[in-house]
């Protein structure tokens, strides 16, 4: 039975078979700020090739905020390029 656990408006979505190993893959994409739709389903084969994607392309560097360029509002579009809000993103940070 599959069973779905995560953060709603995931952009990675992997299958595995452990709670152990969903919560890996979890605090992987936390800590890069994705977000993630994990399904634990022992009856289908293990499948992270949209992790493996998405760790495959560049980072965009962490900004903040200088004289020059300073903070936009929060709900303006984070300045770094993730193209999530700003205050989603590196205002975190």
């Amino acid at each position: 039975m599959a069973r779905l656990i995560g953060a709603k408006g995931g952009t990675i979505r992997v299958r595995v078979h452990s709670l152990d190993r969903a919560q890996e893959i979890m605090h992987l994409c936390d800590s890069r700020g994705w977000m993630l739709i994990a399904i634990i389903d022992n009856d289908q084969p293990e499948d992270t090739s949209n992790l493996e994607e998405a760790m495959a392309q560049p980072q965009s560097p962490d900004w903040s905020p200088t004289s020059e360029q300073p903070a936009p509002p929060p709900t303006a579009t984070c300045p770094c390029g993730s193209g999530r809000r700003y205050w989603q993103c590196c205002l975190k940070r």
